[in-house]
């Protein structure tokens, strides 16, 4: 054990941060504390009697601890404050003395680092600590990595901790680049496309990768380790002959060998080989690149067979070869050309090619030539005409290489075949096409080709006359481009049909450029492939626009004889009610009332002592005043609004209201103030009448309901009649048996009036009629 010495009545704080500074750097001191009487010992077994002798020793230990070239400093473990700091610290963090003393260890910290040291000094060891690898926080931002070693001390009478922090960020970058280095330097020996290996001069295989142990045939280095080098050449003394060269040259450059494969083939390598001395071992060593190329022996090997083939296909082939130099004399002919054109190749061979081609093509040969010797390698398209023997000259077309940088050509190639007799169809074709392209855009119909997804593939020019569209804007549009979304649903089913080889005739309507509507007669027939597969579609477009517009008026004006016929009609029946009313009302009603005065005067007579016939007299009278009053409710129902003397459209529709409400129990609301009565025909306001008394008698037996809104109102050059009801409603796509409705729209028809009604079950029914043209 160590010697201890006691201390009384001292403060030892501050003496054992010194102590343990010196314990630090020597490692042969240990100080300890308890309630402020500890014993110190140290090595030599020597005891100190005299405090005077430990405040001495303070004085060195502070010198230790302000001088240390390491960064160090005290922090309470309670609050975490730093209660004193030396030079090497304010120096290496940036911060002054007293900036320290204001801070907290955890101030130093980066954020992701307290929670973690937070825990770390709950949990550390007492003692001298090395607390591992740390990030600090200097003043300016910059984050270091710092090793730590730590001891738990008393400091001023509390327990504190002792910091002493190594910048070891520059020893951990240069740690990590040599990894990086180390693992570039793998990467690159691993990943190489070529074998890379080192061998002693005994044939030991020191290092490989694991290209070259797959070049051979294995799976990696590994299976390499117990082989010798010897054994991997194809031929038994290859080794020994170009090890005898390393001795005398160092190096081989792009020396050709033979190894064997793991399964006894050959394989061809190119290598770079140098002989160096380790310079450590003094051990000669071999190291060397070699490139597998065994594809490329083959390849040369085929390629001596290719040319064989090719020279023998080149001879027999039925196009021509020639081949030129860059001033156009014929170095090479082929056998074939001779066989076209009836020249050997003493006549033609080594001439200038003006004496075989016509001279109006050489003018674009000449121009070939400066693309030809502008893009070396490049093929271009051939054409033009050589001079036969006969004099007659052959058409020819092919391609032209530029090959003169080609040392093995040294000249440009031209492959070409005789193509007079497709030249002779083509100008047949051209004429032909040429005579159909004339009728086409001379005819007077529009001529309409679609593809097989029904896009526009050829118009004439009538067909753009007709759409108002140039040839450009209707190439590529489907058929639907051109229609109104009721059109498109009718030619949606027409093209199927046309899939399906039906061809046909009909009427349709189209939308121009411009918005109008064109009306066309087309004819169609369906194109198939010659294996029967539909490719689209002909069409043959004629504009009947005019032809259906004159038709459309010819059916309106025969449309307005029709409703003058049934408005004049309607007239009379009105008119002869009327007069039926009036006779009803005149003569009728005129000789029930002179019934009941002459009844009024017998009964004036039996009061005079007839009394047996007074209750007759009485129930007489009762009767006719009861026939009286259903003559005048049936009088102006008959006559309506027609007696504009009298009466009107609304004063009848008000007294219709009234009779109803007196029998009926509903509500039944009248809004005619936006109506001016004076502007309607009177046989529209017969209209109006019956059909507001027809569709209340609707509602009366059939909606149940216990509210109806009438509203009449002018509109712009219209008038416009609403009834509304709250009853029962009604499906408005079910037919209906009655002809309650059928009548209204009858009525309505007569006066251009549109009718609409909106119901559904359960929420009641609103009838909106819309008279056009309304007011005089």
């Amino acid at each position: 054990m160590i010697p201890q010495i006691a201390i009384s009545d001292f403060n030892l704080s501050k003496l054992m941060i010194w102590k343990w500074l010196k314990q630090t750097i020597s490692g042969n001191i240990l100080l300890t504390a308890e309630a402020g009487r500890r014993s110190i010992f140290d090595n030599t077994n020597t005891s100190y009697n005299h405090l005077e002798i430990v405040k001495g020793n303070e004085e060195k230990y502070r010198f230790f601890f302000s001088n240390n070239p390491m960064p160090m400093w005290v922090f309470d473990l309670e609050t975490y404050k730093i209660l004193d700091v030396n030079e090497a610290a304010i120096a290496s963090y940036g911060y002054s003395r007293d900036e320290f003393l204001n801070m907290t260890v955890m101030d130093m910290r980066p954020p992701e680092e307290i929670k973690n040291f937070t825990r770390y000094s709950q949990e550390h060891p007492q003692g001298l600590v090395n607390a591992g690898i740390w990030l600090h926080k200097k003043k300016d931002g910059s984050v270091i990595d710092v090793e730590v070693n730590s001891h738990d001390i008393i400091y001023d009478n509390k327990p504190c901790r002792l910091v002493l922090a190594n910048d070891v960020t520059e020893k951990l970058k240069a740690g990590r680049q040599i990894i990086e280095s180390e693992k570039k330097y793998r990467t690159l020996f691993e990943n190489n496309l070529a074998g890379i290996f080192q061998t002693n001069l005994a044939g030991k295989i020191i290092n490989c990768n694991t290209v070259f142990a797959n070049m051979l045939g294995y799976n990696s280095h590994c299976e390499l380790d117990e082989k010798n080098a010897d054994v991997l050449y194809y031929n038994t003394g290859d080794r020994g002959k170009y090890i005898s060269t390393l001795n005398k040259e160092g190096h081989l450059i792009n020396h050709e060998l033979i190894l064997k494969h793991a399964q006894g083939r050959p394989v061809f390598v190119m290598a770079n080989i140098s002989l160096f001395t380790d310079s450590t071992t003094g051990e000669k060593i071999i190291e060397g690149v070699m490139l597998d190329i065994s594809d490329r022996k083959l390849a040369e090997e085929k390629l001596a067979e290719s040319e064989l083939r090719f020279r023998a296909l080149v001879e027999n082939c039925h196009e021509a070869i020639t081949v030129i130099d860059e001033n156009f004399i014929t170095r090479y002919r082929s056998p074939s050309l001779c066989k076209m054109l009836g020249w050997d190749d003493d006549e033609k061979l080594h001439k200038h090619l003006s004496e075989t081609v016509h001279t109006d093509d050489m003018k674009s040969i000449v121009l070939l030539k400066e693309k030809l010797l502008k893009y070396p390698g490049k093929p271009f398209p051939i054409t033009f005409r050589s001079k036969h023997i006969s004099g007659n000259y052959v058409w020819m077309e092919g391609v032209a290489t530029n090959m003169l940088h080609d040392k093995n050509v040294n000249g440009i190639i031209a492959n070409f075949r005789d193509i007079s007799e497709r030249k002779k169809a083509e100008e047949l074709i051209r004429s032909s096409e040429e005579r159909y392209r004339q009728i086409v855009e001379t005819a007077q119909e529009g001529i309409w080709v679609v593809d097989e997804d029904n896009r526009t593939s050829f118009v004439n020019n009538k067909m753009c006359e007709i759409f108002e569209y140039t040839q450009d804007e209707m190439m590529g549009k489907d058929v639907y481009f051109f229609m109104d979304s009721e059109g498109k649903e009718v030619a949606a089913k027409g093209m199927q049909n046309k899939k399906e080889g039906y061809s046909g005739q009909k009427d349709f309507k189209y939308i121009s450029k411009s918005g109008k509507e064109i009306w066309t007669n087309i004819s169609t027939n369906p194109l198939f492939n010659v294996d029967g597969t539909y490719k689209g579609a002909l069409a043959m477009v004629t504009d009947i626009t005019e032809k259906v517009r004159l038709q459309q008026q010819l059916m309106n004006e025969q449309i307005n004889q029709q409703k003058e016929v049934i408005k004049a009609a309607v007239n009379a029946q009105e008119k002869e009610r009327r007069d039926i009313g009036e006779d009803l009302h005149d003569n009728v009603n005129q000789l029930l009332a002179a019934s009941k005065l002459y009844l009024n005067h017998s009964l004036n007579g039996i009061e005079d002592g007839v009394e047996d016939y007074k209750p007759f007299v009485l129930k007489s009278q009762e009767y006719i005043s009861s026939a009286i009053e259903e003559i005048r409710k049936l009088t102006k129902a008959l006559v309506g609004p027609a007696r504009e003397e009298t009466m009107g459209l609304v004063v009848s529709v008000i007294e219709l209201i009234s009779d109803i409400s007196m029998v009926k129990d509903i509500k039944i609301g009248f809004k005619h103030s936006l109506y001016s009565e004076e502007y309607s025909d009177a046989g529209l306001k017969v209209v109006i009448y019956r059909i507001i008394q027809e569709q209340l008698n609707n509602i009366l037996k059939h909606a149940h309901a216990s509210e109806v809104e009438i509203e009449i109102k002018n509109a712009e050059d219209c008038l416009e009649l609403s009834i509304k009801d709250n009853g029962v409603g009604f499906d408005t796509g079910t037919k209906k048996k009655g002809i309650g409705l059928k009548n209204i729209q009858s009525r309505a028809q007569i006066y251009d009036g549109n009718v609409e009604i909106i119901s559904s079950p359960g929420n009641g029914c609103k009838m909106n009629i819309i008279f056009q043209n309304a007011c005089k």
